[in-house]
């Protein structure tokens, strides 16, 4: 009897975890309440500008010649009349011996410079430590985006 009864135990204790793990993950689904951006592109003469605001993506474009303050509660104000930012030129670079790519960042700052750090790309204080090696932030684009 002492067997089964032992297993029955720890089927009821796998069961509760299992649930409250799945509680756990479901609630942190559920946080919605987050900013993050804005993202901006020049496309010609207007001015792409995505955020996340209240867990919600937006998105809008300006004409250059109109544009005046980006300013939305809980996100940098950004002057768009000041941007100094390239069109899309390629860069090709040769005999690059070491590099490291991170992409997809949305607002894990925190993250960003543990992964820096970890990989010696920074130091302890965020003082570059990659010698002449290059550091490429990306944005991974959908396919549905290019089109």
């Amino acid at each position: 009897m002492q067997p089964i009864i032992g297993n029955m135990m720890f089927k009821s204790i796998f069961l509760v975890s299992v649930i409250l793990f799945s509680n756990l993950c479901l609630m942190a689904q559920a946080k919605k309440n987050y900013n993050d951006g804005p993202y901006i592109e020049i496309a010609g003469d207007s001015i792409k500008i995505k955020w996340i605001e209240m867990g919600q993506p937006r998105d809008t474009f300006v004409f250059k010649s109109s544009a005046g303050k980006f300013k939305i509660v809980n996100l940098p104000e950004i002057d768009l009349t000041k941007l100094d930012i390239m069109e899309d030129d390629e860069w090709e670079y040769d005999n690059i011996e070491k590099f490291i790519v991170i992409s997809d960042l949305h607002g894990q700052f925190d993250t960003m410079l543990s992964l820096l750090k970890v990989h010696h790309v920074i130091d302890s204080v965020g003082n570059w430590n990659f010698g002449n090696h290059h550091l490429v932030v990306a944005e991974i684009i959908s396919v549905e985006e290019i089109k």
